[in-house]
């Protein structure tokens, strides 16, 4: 009966998985002539569905984590000069980049609002990926890794 219910409790995560699978990847509305391309499609989205979920996660359950496992030093520096200045010693922790991330698309981040979720951190995601495109491609000397 434990493990049952341990099996449980993870389904809101399984939940969330799919959920951004079909909302922020659109995996339902890709048409493809191949078998081999789909397959190929979808196991891309699930990696970036699963992202997407596990930083949801990780900035809810485990605050301490470095924001280097998750932003490379480009992505934190851009997100740093992004958000309003604020009091000198504020933490740059994993919550405050993630928090950072979700502002570029508007979230507000009031003290009655809940943390961002799936849906906003997909869509801020992009907007962010497009900032370090730019950015690297008007500073052709910096250095460029995947992140």
């Amino acid at each position: 009966a434990v493990q049952k219910l341990v099996w449980y409790s993870r389904r809101w995560n399984i939940e969330t998985f799919f959920k951004t699978l079909k909302t922020g990847c659109r995996i339902e509305d890709i048409r493809l002539a191949t078998a081999d391309r789909l397959a190929n499609c979808i196991v891309l989205c699930c990696v970036v569905s699963w992202r997407i979920s596990w930083l949801t996660i990780l900035r809810r359950q485990s605050s301490k984590t470095s924001p280097a496992a998750v932003f490379t030093d480009t992505e934190r520096t851009l997100l740093d000069r992004s958000m309003p200045s604020n009091k000198h010693g504020t933490r740059r922790d994993i919550a405050f980049y993630m928090t950072a991330v979700a502002r570029l698309g508007g979230y507000l981040d009031r003290s009655s609002d809940p943390p961002p979720g799936t849906t906003v951190l997909w869509r801020d995601f992009i907007r962010l990926a497009d900032l370090v495109a730019g950015f690297q491609a008007a500073n052709p000397n910096a250095s460029s890794t995947c992140g």
